[in-house]
């Protein structure tokens, strides 16, 4: 875990502020499907979080979180297609959110972190993996 991530808690961890990274070694080259069950911080008042996903400079996915979505604030699992790893090359995924608020600014509580996105689990399959049924990345 780089920049833009809070204190792990026992559910997972919060992104902080609008950016956060996350670094990686992989031994095997080639193409990756990125799963990740997470959550939006989402209130009355901000009902809505876009998440721009990137591996290296490459934008890979765009995840919208809404209160108006079948999900909700609840956790969900969003996927993201990477191409191509190098073997033992370094990836960089980043994650930029577009409004993240505090609690204390929504009137919740007296926790002034900025949040945006709570990661709960981070999986990687090859794209050849039999297990990998990919699904639209966009979808909200």
């Amino acid at each position: 875990m780089r920049d833009g991530w809070g204190e792990m808690e026992d559910w997972g961890v919060w992104t902080i502020g609008h950016h956060a990274e996350l670094t990686f070694r992989f031994a095997r080259p080639g193409a990756l499907v990125m799963r990740a069950f997470v959550q939006a911080f989402l209130t009355a008042r901000h009902s809505r979080i876009d998440v721009r996903v990137s591996a290296g400079r490459r934008e890979v996915a765009r995840w919208t979180f809404s209160l108006d979505s079948e999900a909700a604030g609840k956790p969900q699992w969003r996927q993201a297609l990477i191409r191509p790893v190098n073997r033992g090359g370094t990836l960089k995924i980043s994650f930029s959110i577009d409004a993240p608020t505090s609690p204390l600014a929504q009137g919740i509580s007296s926790d002034q972190r900025t949040l945006g996105m709570g990661l709960r689990k981070l999986l990687f399959y090859s794209l050849n993996d039999s297990r990998v049924k990919l699904i639209d990345a966009d979808a909200s």
